[in-house]
């Protein structure tokens, strides 16, 4: 196959080894970068939150249109919102 055919030169194939590697490992920095950034009460990471969070100011619309699907990043747990005021992450009707 393909990979067999490129790995018949050894140096090719442990130079696209090392590179791939180092690329995921990299990706893999930045993520736990990422989860430990998350440090506020309330808040959790993920890699699919809604680039529309629900926000004291808007978390009673029931049908929201967002543009986007999806974003990664620090986001409120499920039943919390963003009071935008303070960045916390509050129950709807401390807001």
């Amino acid at each position: 196959g393909f990979i067999g055919s490129l790995c018949r030169n050894t140096a090719f194939c442990v130079l696209t080894i090392l590179i791939t590697c180092s690329v995921l490992e990299s990706y893999m920095i930045q993520k736990n970068k990422s989860r430990n950034q998350c440090v506020l009460s309330g808040e959790e990471f993920t890699e699919k939150g809604s680039a529309c969070p629900a926000t004291c100011d808007n978390y009673q619309e029931v049908n929201k249109t967002c543009s986007v699907n999806s974003v990664i990043g620090c986001f409120c747990k499920t039943g919390l919102v963003r009071d935008v005021l303070n960045w916390r992450c509050v129950k709807p009707e401390e807001c």
